[in-house]
């Protein structure tokens, strides 16, 4: 990032740990931009990694299997593409407003901290995505 460069030098610098501002920071805009929907797509795609990474050493059936489940995966990622952009350019109210970018912050948000809490609890009992 153009922003990391100007104010440490390289885009390589661990910042959040040396400035734990920087981190509650980002931590705050990330909250702003948030799209559960986004952030099940790049789930989604780190799926598909890993599906490709088998792809190797299946043979036959198996493979079949796996690249069938790699375009279903696409197809899901596609479909909830269209319902973001659709979603950004309708955003309109009932009464034909449209939502202004701070309700929209506002909206996100909720959301993140929605997100954030689900993942305290699963971390506070021990449980984690791979269990």
């Amino acid at each position: 990032m153009k922003a990391e460069r100007e104010v440490f030098g390289s885009n390589t610098k661990d910042y959040e740990n040396d400035h734990p501002k920087i981190k509650e920071a980002i931590d705050e805009y990330k909250s702003l931009q948030y799209d559960q929907r986004r952030d099940l797509i790049s789930v989604f795609q780190d799926k598909i990694d890993i599906l490709q990474g088998q792809i190797a050493a299946a043979e036959g059936l198996k493979m079949k299997q796996i690249i069938d489940n790699i375009n279903l995966v696409n197809l899901t990622i596609e479909k909830m593409q269209k319902e973001i952009d659709r979603d950004e350019e309708v955003a309109q109210l009932k009464g034909g407003g449209k939502l202004s970018r701070i309700e929209e912050w506002q909206k996100n948000q909720v959301e993140y901290t929605r997100k954030k809490k689900i993942e305290k609890k699963v971390e506070d009992y021990g449980l984690s995505a791979n269990n």
